[in-house]
């Protein structure tokens, strides 16, 4: 029974040591009878278990597995932590590609989450964290990132980095600005920044944003950079303190005339809260 590694998950960087046995029949000269009892054995749990739960089982220790013994000890003596750990283990071993640490009230994380390389959907909503660590920056295949409703004061430079990255959520935590770094995210389609203490948006956006809700923060007025973005599909500004002129100059807005799709506009009004432009 031949078993092509590439059935398990492509994305584990771990695979190649069950393709080493796999590559190998039973009457090659090469292939010792350790070799040859470990690959039968692996395929015959494959064959009950699964896949990721063998690969997880039979891998050498990677640097996401020596991350699990750092969260352990990092979380010892505290149940928020404890919960997180095990949910981290738990990710790292069956190979899964996301991991959920929503809603466990933890108010900080360790530097090494960097070290969680293959996960590329990532929750951290609905807890108390004040600030992320740098080394977040090196989920080099991370997709979607969720830090919303948590006491964030600002997002850390090493979000630039993140160059896979297309969703975003930061929606209710206390931000005041957005780093310089973020044009480097050149894959970001949703930005999701509602609820906080902007007064202004950065000039700094990726122009591969196609929907930004900045909804319920401070803002006075609209750049004309935000309306300008090439591929920015949706703009939500609804409860923010708007002046008079900026709201005039939103209602007769219309997009350049390059605009390939037309632009859907919410913002606070006293006629409509909102129009499609285009």
């Amino acid at each position: 029974m031949a078993l092509n590694a590439s059935s398990a998950r492509d994305e584990h960087p771990r695979a190649s040591w069950l393709s080493w046995t796999h590559a190998m029949e039973p009457n090659d000269p090469c292939l010792s009878p350790m070799a040859f009892f470990i690959q039968r054995f692996i395929e015959m749990t494959i064959s009950n278990v699964g896949h990721a739960s063998v690969a997880g089982a039979f891998m050498p220790r990677s640097q996401a597995h020596i991350a699990c013994d750092a969260w352990d000890a990092w979380a010892r003596g505290d149940d928020a932590r404890s919960q997180a750990a095990q949910r981290v283990r738990h990710c790292v071993e069956r190979g899964e590609l996301s991991l959920n640490l929503s809603g466990l009230g933890l108010t900080s994380l360790p530097e090494h989450i960097g070290q969680l390389d293959h996960v590329v959907d990532l929750d951290l909503r609905d807890n108390k964290l004040q600030a992320l660590p740098e080394s977040i920056g090196q989920l080099q295949q991370l997709r979607a990132l969720h830090v919303g409703d948590n006491a964030l004061t600002a997002l850390p430079h090493a979000l630039g980095r993140l160059k896979m990255l297309r969703t975003l959520v930061a929606n209710n935590n206390q931000l005041r600005d957005l780093p310089e770094s973020m044009r480097e995210m050149t894959e970001l389609h949703t930005l999701d920044i509602s609820e906080n203490h902007l007064e202004s948006l950065s000039p700094h956006l990726p122009p591969s944003i196609t929907a930004l809700y900045a909804a319920s923060n401070q803002m006075t007025s609209l750049p004309d950079h935000v309306t300008s973005l090439p591929n920015v599909q949706l703009i939500d500004v609804q409860f923010n303190p708007l002046s008079e002129d900026t709201l005039s100059k939103l209602e007769k807005f219309s997009p350049q005339s390059g605009s390939l799709t037309p632009i859907v506009l919410f913002y606070p009004s006293q006629a409509h809260s909102s129009t499609t432009l285009g």
